[in-house]
């Protein structure tokens, strides 16, 4: 059992190449990761092309608006709590304004709590989600 601890702790401390992150939650966390280094590439590719951002009841498609997640304020950002939803995300989640890439039911969420400075001080605490087709982004909603 000793043995199989460490395994797992040594394996840990080593970066996994991008094209080997296919844990939903590996790539969950590289997103933000990638929001905090302002890395507009990193972010496009980890998720579809007909990926959502849900802010509240609003959705717009991601593809073009990695740049908005890229501006410093994010840098500071910290993402924590996260898991893996254990079923599978209902195929009309969002109804006719579902994304293709999880319409066959295949979808897997994650969900946890991102946490940035707020401009009055403090810190500020907002519920994030990203719904997976394999092993990208297909929804990724704050709040």
């Amino acid at each position: 059992m000793r043995i199989g601890l460490l395994s797992c702790l040594a394996v840990g401390v080593y970066p996994v190449p991008v094209t080997a992150q296919t844990d939903p939650l590996v790539v969950a966390r590289a997103f933000v990761q990638a929001m905090q280094a302002g890395d507009t590439a990193a972010l496009r590719s980890r998720h579809t092309q007909d990926a959502l951002f849900i802010g509240g009841d609003v959705g717009i498609p991601l593809t073009g608006v990695e740049s908005a997640f890229a501006q410093p304020k994010f840098k500071p950002c910290t993402i924590s709590s996260l898991f893996l939803r254990p079923e599978k995300v209902p195929a009309d989640v969002l109804g006719d304004q579902t994304p293709a890439s999880i319409r066959d039911g295949s979808g897997r969420k994650v969900e946890g709590t991102l946490s940035c400075p707020a401009e009055t001080g403090g810190i500020r605490r907002t519920a994030v989600a990203f719904i997976f087709a394999g092993d990208q982004i297909a929804i990724f909603a704050l709040g």
